[in-house]
């Protein structure tokens, strides 16, 4: 494995978690994703513990949970990391959907908590209690598919870096249990608790307890009156009766199996079953990152969706059409009359708040839309470089006016996700997609406006799945093949970080 790495040769990470940071990093042969946790280890004693838990953990395989693949330990530094190997999941987490898009709808929140009670049911079968379940810890994939992350090392981890909390979780999503652990100890409970927890934030937007700011004011609310969060009055009554369940007495808590069969799933949501992701991935000797041999695989789901067909087969060409049904979806609300009105309007709304150009008017905007979705269509830059042209000659190209271009292209898609917020009928996985569609086309234009863009990488199609079959072909044949990707890489990095930067200076 490689660590993906920006312009400055710094990794890319993806987020800071409570003992360390998530990295991303690829298959040097399949171009596969991964993500790679660093944990400094500041008590070596738990780092044998630790890697036979990954071993057990990586036995684990069902749809809605996170992959483990295995771990390693990076000695090349003066203070040695410990490195768990994941799956990567490339929908970002409930919490940043949460923080975009604001509340879910009851369908969203009944699609999402059924999974999430599928992969808790499944480790719950496996004797793992999570104890931190949470909107940050459960990641949605481009196809909707829910994936529990960060459990069961929980405890391991916190003793590799010397923490010396008894407990495990976060505060406001906590059952009473975990705070005040009863002689007997607590078992699979705590984790419906949380799920209450997680729902009531899905449907209103905010951490439950929000209210409250004191930490000792929550910890006696919820340690001496044991006191749920309060249910949103929005709710069905079916959903009211499912929290209600989530927070019964621990004696009387129902379990992940039980929750299944209550009526708030009684009308299954209609989004498509995809094949699962229990891939096992290649793991190559002779990598940057050697990832430890997991034993024989304890029990598995038995859903018909788990049979053993080949992961290529099972994840690479779903993936591709996915991608392209995103862009056509994207090209058809932006062609709907009213979505392009609406859109052409904010649009402009925010161009004028902004700035005071004389430059573009609503019918420019027009044209530039009209390109946009040509060019969602066919991937035909050309089809953006003649709106460009319409709407303003190269000769005209001066710095004002690039710099108005550009301020225009991120406006494109802060006004783009708002048109798109407001169609009901788009949930959050596919809000997310598509925004990411919305931000590679304001890259290629602005890549196209700016000489110090990188314009020729522009017409190199984005790395996909699909392209691994093609990728191991290739690179059988050809020598060379490797290297050329990397250089694609680094180049595609370079695009991204200079529209960061360009972002930054244009706020």
């Amino acid at each position: 494995l490689t660590f993906d790495r920006d312009l400055h040769e710094q990794r890319t990470a993806l987020g800071q978690g409570t003992y360390g940071k998530v990295y991303v990093a690829h298959d040097r042969y399949t171009m596969k994703k991964f993500a790679v946790k660093e944990i400094p280890m500041r008590n070596p004693v738990y780092t044998d513990v630790l890697e036979n838990e990954i071993k057990i953990l990586s036995t684990l395989s069902h749809k809605n949970i996170v992959t483990y693949y295995g771990s390693a330990i990076d000695r090349s530094k003066k203070q040695p990391f410990f490195q768990i190997i994941m799956e990567y999941v490339d929908g970002g987490s409930l919490s940043q959907h949460l923080s975009k898009f604001g509340p879910f709808q009851e369908q969203v929140i009944k699609n999402y908590t059924r999974q999430l009670l599928e992969g808790l049911k499944y480790l719950h079968e496996n004797h793992i209690l999570h104890r931190d379940i949470k909107s940050a810890n459960i990641l949605v994939n481009s196809r909707g598919e829910i994936k529990i992350a960060d459990f069961g090392t929980s405890k391991r981890l916190a003793g590799l870096q010397l923490c010396t909390e008894d407990s495990v979780g976060t505060l406001q999503y906590m059952s009473p249990d975990v705070i005040l652990v009863p002689p007997m100890g607590y078992g699979p409970e705590v984790d419906i608790w949380s799920v209450g927890c997680t729902v009531i934030e899905m449907a209103t937007g905010k951490m439950p307890y929000h209210k409250i700011v004191n930490t000792g004011a929550l910890i006696l609310k919820l340690g001496n009156e044991r006191q749920p969060p309060d249910i949103p009055q929005e709710l069905s009554d079916t959903a009211k009766d499912f929290l209600a369940k989530c927070f019964e007495p621990t004696q009387k808590r129902p379990s992940a199996k039980d929750l299944l069969n209550h009526p708030f799933f009684k009308t299954k949501p209609t989004s498509p079953r995809e094949p699962n992701g229990n891939n096992n991935g290649d793991k190559h000797d002779n990598s940057g990152i050697h990832l430890s041999s997991p034993p024989e695989t304890l029990h598995r789901s038995t859903s018909s969706e788990e049979a053993g067909v080949p992961e290529p087969a099972r994840l690479l060409e779903p993936q591709i059409s996915i991608d392209n049904c995103r862009r056509s979806e994207l090209m058809h609300i932006l062609r709907d009359n009213d979505s392009r009105e609406d859109l052409l309007g904010k649009w402009m709304d925010l161009i004028d708040e902004k700035n005071e150009t004389e430059i573009l008017t609503i019918d420019k905007l027009r044209i530039l839309l009209s390109g946009i979705c040509d060019y969602l269509e066919d991937s035909n830059e050309q089809y953006l470089r003649t709106a460009l042209d319409k709407i303003c000659a190269k000769t005209d190209l001066n710095s004002d006016t690039r710099t108005d271009l550009e301020r225009a292209c991120y406006l494109f898609i802060k006004a783009t996700n708002i048109v798109l917020s407001c169609k009901n009928g788009l949930p959050p996985h596919v809000l997310f997609a598509l925004d990411n569609v919305i931000r590679r086309v304001a890259e290629h234009l602005v890549g196209l406006i700016r000489p110090d863009f990188i314009s020729s990488v522009n017409t190199i199609p984005p790395i996909t799945p699909s392209d691994v079959s093609t990728s191991r072909s290739l690179s059988s044949r050809s020598p060379f093949f490797s290297q050329t990707m990397d250089i694609t890489n680094e180049e595609i990095t370079r695009l991204h970080q200079q529209y960061a930067q360009l972002l930054q200076t244009s706020q």
